[in-house]
C-alpha cells in the first residue's frame, strides 16, 4: 500500500508506519485507530487541514473508503496551496483500488511542473496511467530532473505498446478497477506498486500488470481466476496482449505455500 506524503509530524509518521505494514484492513474497534483518531480531533482547532488529512489516513486503515475520502476532500479544500494534499488523495484512491478516479486526478497533478515532484509523478505506476506518466517523464527530462526514483524504462515500454495498439489510460484503468473491486471485497491491500512487464515485440507483445496481495498462493490463484472471470463478463473485448493478475505477496515460503491437509484412502 502507498504511504502518504508527510510534513514530519509524529502523528502522521505513526499512521504511515501502520499503513506501510498493513496487510488486511484493521477492525474499526482497533485501539490504535481510536487513539490516532482522538489525537486528530485534538489537532482540529490548531490545524484543521492536517487533522482532516490524518483522519482520511486513519479511516483508510479500517477500509472505510467513504469516510476516508470525505476527510481527504476536506483536507484538499482547506489546503489548496498545500502541494501534498491532492497527491495524498490520489494515493488513497489507488490504495482502495479506485484506479479510474485516481487516473483522472493523476492527470491533473502528476506533471513535474506542478511542484510535487517526484512524489506525484510516481503515482502514475499505481493508476496504470502509463501514457500520461511517459509524457511527464519526458517533461522531467527536459527540466533536467533526477529520474532515479521513477521506473522510466518500464513505463515508456508500456506506453509505446499501448500507443501501438490504441489502448488508452482510461481503458486500462477500467480493467484495473475490477482488480480493485476484488481487493476491497477481500479486505486486502496490495503489498507494493504493481509489477509491470512490457515487451513491445512485433511478434509477441505483452503488457502485464500484477498486484501482489497478502494471501497465500492458493488463495491468490482463486482470486486471479475470479478476476479473469469478471473481466470476461464485463468487457466485450479485452486487448489480447494485456494481462491483469494477482499473485501472492507473502515473503515467507511457508506462508506463501502453506501445508495442506491431505486425505488418505485405504
Amino acid at each position: 500500500m502507498l504511504a502518504l506524503a508527510t510534513k514530519g509530524s509524529q502523528l502522521i509518521q505513526e499512521t504511515n508506519q501502520l499503513l506501510n505494514n498493513l496487510r488486511h484492513y484493521l477492525p474499526k474497534d482497533d485501539l490504535r485507530l481510536h487513539r490516532l483518531m482522538a489525537e486528530a480531533d485534538k489537532l482540529m482547532n490548531a490545524n484543521p487541514q492536517e487533522a482532516h488529512n490524518v483522519k482520511g489516513m486513519v479511516y483508510q486503515l479500517s477500509g472505510d473508503f467513504e469516510q476516508s475520502l470525505y476527510h481527504m476532500e476536506n483536507a484538499v479544500r482547506l489546503g489548496p496551496g498545500n502541494p501534498v494534499a491532492l497527491p495524498n488523495k490520489c494515493s488513497i484512491l489507488i490504495n482502495f483500488g479506485f484506479f479510474s478516479e485516481a487516473a483522472k486526478l493523476y492527470r491533473e497533478i502528476g506533471s513535474p511542473r506542478k511542484g510535487a515532484y517526484p512524489l506525484a509523478i510516481r503515482l502514475g505506476l499505481g493508476t496504470g496511467g502509463f501514457l500520461t506518466m511517459a509524457s511527464f517523464i519526458e517533461q522531467a527530462r527536459k527540466l533536467k530532473l533526477d529520474l532515479a526514483s521513477v521506473e522510466a524504462l518500464a513505463v515508456e515500454n508500456a506506453a509505446q505498446l499501448m500507443s501501438r495498439y490504441s489502448l488508452s489510460d482510461e481503458n486500462l484503468a477500467a480493467y484495473l478497477d475490477v482488480a480493485g473491486e476484488i481487493m476491497r471485497e477481500e479486505r486486502v491491500v496490495f503489498c507494493d506498486m504493481p509489477e509491470i512487464f512490457a515487451w513491445n515485440s512485433a511478434d509477441d507483445p505483452v503488457l502485464s500488470v500484477t498486484y501482489e496481495i497478502p494471501v497465500d498462493a492458493y488463495r491468490a490463484e482463486e482470486l486471479d481466476c475470479e478476476l479473469a472471470s469478471r473481466l470476461i463478463e464485463r468487457f466485450s473485448e479485452i486487448p489480447w496482449f494485456l494481462s491483469v493478475t494477482f499473485a501472492s505477496g507473502l515473503a515467507d515460503s511457508d506462508e506463501r505455500y502453506p501445508a495442506r491437509a491431505s486425505a488418505v484412502s485405504v
